[in-house]
């Protein structure tokens, strides 16, 4: 851990303290009892870790509308989603003085809650008996007791038991990649004719590679990373030489001399060798289409293999 998450969390440490709620480094949050209602306190954008957001769950037993209540009586509210008992307050970014204070935040809301005949209770069968707060996925929160859990348990160990014996498509999947690198070598290309290297065109590609491969194998593992990489970094490179396949053709007289477009492509590593390209320009355009795609598919690539191997986790957060 750096020592700016360091920082981070010791200034969660004190938001703890003052709520009388319990830290987690290991999932990054705050959770605890406040005024009755179970509540999970965290932030939802590393750029803005004080700006949290408060989950808690609560039986409706009047006719409010607690989302406009909540965020028309307080200023710093961002936003505020409450469907099926699972009330979402997300807070604007506070200023690190304001931090101390957090326990009056979380008393105010309650206090609120409760003026307006809304009660703590389990998010999903509503009954107001005692809950937990639970970690789902990669980052969602419920709010359940002890009978829901359960059950969410078990169909949370159902669906990864099913994936367990899922196979991976690789073949499916390979298609899906191809056609979603396509996709992006289309605008790679269509905008290269206009002269642009653009960090776009490089993030569609990577994003569409493992979206499509992910959809169509369904499944993510190892060999989904190996695939993806070798069909990015083919695309990449095939596109790059196809854009400049087109500068020559339509710029530098080839159509004169009855020269097409696949006679230019392959053409390319000639003009290269003969200087009639010169090969740092060549190479700079590549590794910015590479270092562009990198920055869409291998961010992406991370994301989804860590959202597949999550997708089924449900653990209690309390200890």
């Amino acid at each position: 851990m750096g020592e700016k998450n360091e920082y981070y969390y010791k200034n969660y440490q004190m938001i703890a303290d003052s709520c009388l709620m319990t830290l987690s480094k290991e999932h990054g949050l705050i959770y605890g009892e406040v005024d009755g209602f179970d509540m999970v306190l965290y932030p939802k954008k590393k750029s803005t870790p004080y700006a949290l957001t408060v989950v808690l769950g609560a039986v409706k037993a009047g006719d409010a509308d607690i989302a406009k209540e909540i965020k028309n009586t307080y200023k710093f509210v961002n936003e505020v989603k409450f469907k099926d008992n699972h009330l979402e307050i997300e807070l604007k970014e506070l200023k690190e003085e304001a931090l101390s204070s957090f326990n009056n935040i979380l008393k105010a809301f309650a206090a609120l809650l409760k003026s307006k005949g809304f009660e703590p209770a389990c998010e999903n069968c509503g009954k107001s008996i005692r809950t937990m707060e639970y970690l789902q996925g990669e980052g969602s929160f419920q709010i359940l007791c002890d009978e829901c859990a359960d059950e969410a348990k078990r169909k949370f160990a159902g669906k990864a038991e099913e994936n367990s014996h899922k196979r991976e498509r690789v073949i499916l999947g390979l298609i899906g990649a191809i056609i979603g690198a396509a996709i992006g070598s289309a605008l790679i290309i269509l905008i290269g004719r206009a002269g642009y290297v653009t960090t776009f065109t490089g993030f569609v590609l990577g994003i569409a590679t493992v979206l499509l491969y992910r959809k169509f194998a369904g499944k993510m593992s190892i060999i989904s990373v190996i695939v993806c990489l070798i069909v990015m970094g083919a695309a990449v490179y095939l596109s790059n030489r196809a854009v400049w396949a087109y500068a020559i053709l339509n710029n530098a007289g080839a159509k004169e001399y009855g020269m097409t477009f696949l006679d230019c492509f392959m053409w390319i590593p000639d003009l290269i060798k003969e200087k009639y390209i010169d090969s740092s320009d060549y190479t700079s355009s590549l590794v910015k289409y590479i270092l562009f795609t990198a920055v869409g598919g291998v961010g992406m690539l991370a994301s989804e293999f860590r959202s597949y191997k999550l997708e089924n986790r449900f653990v209690p957060i309390r200890k």
